[in-house]
């Protein structure tokens, strides 16, 4: 895990680690835009119990990355320990600890057939404890990158951007199912990373994952990882993100 000195700027290896950074950073009752970078929609849902169980430790948690660690083994299956919170279901939580953000945005390459279900659901819980339903919009990958400046814009709240780098996977890398999108290019990342800068003042988190396992070829997943770090880190160096 890597904070930046004067920003809410974290990089770190497994997204998971992103909803531990939000609950440092925000204010349950404050409203938020979400917006979402990825090749995977990360939309798996948390059992109810176990969403409470974070809700009832949440300062301790904030406090303490090794208490968040310590949920690695907080659920137990026919196979043993398991996460709580994974790589894919660490949002369901987030946006219920966070019950006022009212614009999310998700970008990703998967295929969409069970995202409109998983939007719904979300929208649904908000209904049920009386909060306003948040709009909530996804888009193609590929479509994103032209698209996020006006998000950026137009983003009456305060935002909280979440990239995963294993948006730019490599080119060798096997689609799954059919209706998935191959990753972005590697020359996309300043087009991606370009209005997050000029919005970074604004930004109350931006959380960015390596994903090495996703980034490239078994043995050469962190390298590709690293250098796509490097690139946006250097920009930083240079004065902006």
């Amino acid at each position: 895990m890597w904070k930046d000195d004067a920003l809410p700027v974290y990089i770190m290896d497994n997204h998971r680690a992103a909803l531990w950074c939000w609950m440092r950073e925000m204010r349950p009752d404050a409203r938020y835009a979400f917006i979402h970078v990825d090749y995977h929609w990360d939309q798996k849902l948390l059992a109810p119990p176990y969403v409470e169980r974070i809700r009832d430790a949440m300062a301790e948690i904030r406090d303490d990355l090794g208490v968040f660690d310590a949920l690695e083994s907080a659920q137990v299956g026919r196979k043993g320990p398991f996460p709580m919170v994974r790589w894919d279901n660490y949002i369901d939580p987030f946006l219920a600890l966070f019950p006022k953000v009212d614009a999310m945005h998700f970008a990703a390459c998967e295929r969409t057939d069970k995202v409109d279900r998983t939007l719904e659901w979300w929208r649904d819980r908000a209904r049920g404890v009386g909060k306003r339903t948040p709009t909530a919009r996804h888009y193609a990958a590929r479509d994103f990158v032209s698209v996020l400046p006006d998000v950026l814009h137009r983003a009456r709240s305060r935002t909280v951007i979440n990239i995963d780098l294993d948006v730019f996977g490599y080119a060798g890398r096997r689609l799954g199912r059919s209706g998935e999108q191959p990753p972005l290019l590697s020359r996309s990342l300043s087009r991606l990373f370009a209005p997050v800068r000029e919005h970074i003042g604004r930004a109350h988190a931006v959380t960015i994952a390596l994903s090495p396992e996703c980034c490239g070829p078994r043995d050469r997943g962190w390298d590709r990882a690293f250098a796509l770090c490097a690139c946006v880190r250097g920009a930083r160096h240079r004065g902006s993100l």
